[in-house]
């Protein structure tokens, strides 16, 4: 990829940090050429925003929004293998003529230009998530297009791949795992959802979240997005980016958390259950487990926001973050 990375790639870069009473300030401007050319022309500036869209909750761990054209990355990356290895461009176009479906037209060519990255809150207790909850959603300008192709790409699936269908407010949930899953068996593997809306694809870890998305999505505008603390990082930040990551501290560390305090849990019954060798004392707990981490009261103190947002301007890609003191947020 060494073309696509320097096809229309940066020429400087540079940043500046302020700490000031109320937070961590940082703005960096990153020079590129203009109008960017090369795989850089994916990034596509303006258009519709990319802040939380009405299915993004409030206390949402995570939130990355970002202006980008798939159809477009496509169609430059293939002219870099065109210069660099046209026999395999050759071959692989070869190898798209014998789909049955027609990928570039129908599943790279029916996204738009918005890509979304979702976590929301996540639940805490006995059976604290051991991986986050997350929804990709995309954009779909041809979601009727899209959605055929996809079903007629399921329907070659090897029988070893088990798809299962949940019907949710007149949006079909595809669900895939591995057969087991269907015969009430216990599994530890996740269970990827993919579901197609009128106006969007969302690729998600589960049907719950998937779920949520698609009965969220009906809402009004997003109950993060009038937070009065989201408005005040907006403030600090850029109100209308070309794209955005919003990291929530305090939901990430108490799973973090969480999962460190049941992995030690689940590795000290573990190491009760074991026989040492003969000869050999068992060994002291203690010694091989991770490190007890302090209580959330102490660690609280120190989880707070962040929110880096970027946007393209014709010097290059402008990026502003902003953290928040922990403590005047409380």
């Amino acid at each position: 990829l060494e073309g696509a990375l320097s096809s229309g790639g940066a020429e400087a870069l540079g940043l500046g940090v302020s700490l000031r009473e109320d937070g961590l300030a940082a703005q960096g401007l990153m020079l590129a050429p203009s109008p960017r050319t090369g795989i850089m022309r994916s990034f596509e500036p303006g258009g519709a925003d990319v802040l939380p869209l009405p299915y993004v909750d409030e206390d949402a761990a995570l939130f990355c929004g970002l202006r980008f054209s798939l159809p477009v990355f496509w169609q430059e990356l293939k002219a870099i293998i065109r210069r660099q290895a046209p026999e395999q461009l050759a071959l692989m176009e070869q190898q798209f003529q014998l789909m049955e479906v027609d990928l570039e037209k129908d599943v790279i060519g029916a996204f738009g230009d918005r890509w979304f990255v979702y976590a929301p809150a996540i639940g805490l207790g006995e059976e604290t998530p051991a991986e986050l909850p997350m929804a990709l959603v995309a954009d779909l300008q041809r979601s009727e297009a899209f959605a055929t192709a996809l079903r007629q790409m399921l329907a070659s699936l090897p029988p070893f791949v088990a798809v299962q269908t949940v019907d949710f407010m007149g949006v079909t949930v595809y669900q895939f795992a591995p057969q087991t899953a269907w015969e009430g068996e216990p599994t530890a593997v996740p269970q990827p959802c993919l579901a197609v809306m009128q106006d969007k694809m969302v690729y998600a870890s589960s049907v719950e979240v998937a779920k949520a998305v698609i009965r969220d999505d009906r809402r009004e505008t997003s109950p993060l997005r009038r937070s009065q603390g989201f408005q005040r990082l907006v403030g600090q930040t850029m109100d209308d980016p070309d794209g955005m990551l919003l990291v929530n501290g305090r939901s990430l560390g108490r799973w973090m958390i969480a999962r460190m305090e049941q992995y030690r849990s689940e590795a000290h019954e573990m190491l009760e259950g074991l026989e040492p060798p003969p000869g050999m004392e068992p060994p002291d707990a203690e010694d091989v487990l991770p490190p007890e981490l302090p209580s959330w009261d102490v660690l609280r103190k120190y989880e707070t926001d962040l929110m880096a947002t970027v946007k393209w301007t014709d010097d290059g890609l402008l990026l502003k973050t902003w953290t928040p003191d922990p403590v005047l947020e409380e």
